[in-house]
């Protein structure tokens, strides 16, 4: 399924920037937010190209993009190969769980269909932010409590 240029730059952009935040986080790397940017500017660049090849299996996208952010928690954050495989993992498992949970109540406040949101670019792109917020918090506390349950670990030497 091919994107409209504007869910592209005001969904895809900001949804792979979250999710490459939340495995920068869950994978302990070392980031800036340019990094993370970058990050998820290309992962969202991949997703777009993936999506324009015809006959392309469901889903294939989503396995392409896990390992292209692997490749990234690698050589930008510096890695081991363990948290690279967890925190791309579970940054897109946490995607797909906060995105249905998004467009499901997103649905069921405003009374739409799910081809109200597909037919529309617009409400589309609406539609993704709450799950894309979603995924900035979740890095966010998890970062908070990882810093705050290791403080001590900072003043041991």
């Amino acid at each position: 399924m091919q994107l409209p240029l504007f869910t592209l730059v005001f969904g895809g952009f900001p949804e792979m920037i979250a999710v490459a935040l939340l495995g920068f986080t869950i994978s302990k790397a070392q980031y800036t937010w340019e990094t993370v940017v970058f990050t998820g500017i290309g992962l969202a660049l991949t997703a777009y190209f993936i999506r324009m090849i015809p006959n392309i299996a469901f889903g294939v996208h989503t396995l392409v993009l896990i390992a292209v952010l692997f490749l990234a928690l690698i050589n930008f954050g510096g890695v081991e190969i363990a948290n690279g495989i967890l925190g791309s993992v579970i940054a897109f498992l946490a995607l797909v769980v906060f995105e249905t949970i998004g467009v499901m109540s997103i649905l069921k406040i405003f009374n739409l269909t799910s081809a109200d949101i597909v037919e529309n670019p617009y409400v589309r792109t609406l539609a993704g932010w709450p799950h894309i917020l979603l995924l900035f918090l979740s890095s966010f506390l998890v970062k908070k409590w990882w810093l705050r349950s290791h403080k001590n670990a900072f003043f041991s030497n």
